[in-house]
């Protein structure tokens, strides 16, 4: 998503990065990881992935810098990995220690998005739940 490049430098290893643990985390009907039998360029509505991401990296933080500015030095593809974790409660992400000096504080602005899957359709193909994706401004 060219683009956030512009105005957010490393965007798009941060829509890797969320796009990647996306796959991580969700499961076939089986269990297995989507990431097993499916790749980024199978990911529907990227664009709309792209919009939620860059309106987080765009909030504010309770120090008044942004998303972006207090996540700039760290690695933007942890930092969308990362952003998928919080934002879906898996148990891991912002909070767990790799962003001491930020992570309290991207945690609850992470959590007011609302959460994202993966599934696979009768037809084979991946959709992206919910259909209607919010995302903040």
């Amino acid at each position: 998503m060219s683009e956030y490049e512009a105005e957010f430098p490393g965007f798009g290893r941060f829509l890797a990065g969320f796009v990647s643990a996306l796959l991580w985390t969700a499961t076939d009907d089986d269990g297995d990881p989507l990431d097993e039998h499916f790749g980024a360029a199978d990911v529907p509505r990227v664009s709309d992935l792209a919009d939620s991401c860059a309106a987080f990296l765009r909030a504010t933080l309770p120090d008044g810098r942004t998303v972006f500015d207090a996540l700039y030095p760290y690695d933007m593809g942890k930092a969308g990995h990362d952003f998928l974790l919080t934002r879906n409660n898996h148990g891991a992400g912002y909070w767990d220690g790799d962003y001491p000096d930020i992570g309290d504080a991207l945690t609850p602005v992470a959590n007011t998005f609302q959460e994202v899957d993966l599934y696979t359709g009768d037809d084979g193909a991946l959709y992206l739940w919910p259909p209607t994706l919010e995302v903040r401004s």
